[in-house]
């Protein structure tokens, strides 16, 4: 079934109808946001903001690792005491 597919796909009747390959494509540009640009003009309190929430980000980072490690360790100790008393 692929095949028939295939063979109607490249055949001649349907490829000149088909639009082209477009070989020079241009992407949009991404636009910088002006406010961002002006921003520590507009409020000097914006560094002190945007340095704040990268620490508590890095601080989450290192919490959940931290967290994970201890959930991951084997809990050996815990077990043999829970054994033997």
């Amino acid at each position: 079934m692929n095949a028939d597919l295939a063979m109607i796909i490249n055949s001649d009747e349907v490829q000149i109808v088909v639009r082209p390959i477009e070989k020079d494509a241009k992407s949009a540009v991404l636009k910088k946001n002006p406010l961002k640009n002006v921003m520590l003009k507009l409020n000097p309190y914006a560094k002190t903001a945007r340095r704040m929430s990268l620490l508590a980000a890095a601080e989450r980072v290192k919490s959940k690792k931290e967290k994970l490690e201890r959930k991951r360790k084997p809990i050996a100790k815990v077990v043999t005491f829970l054994l033997f008393y």
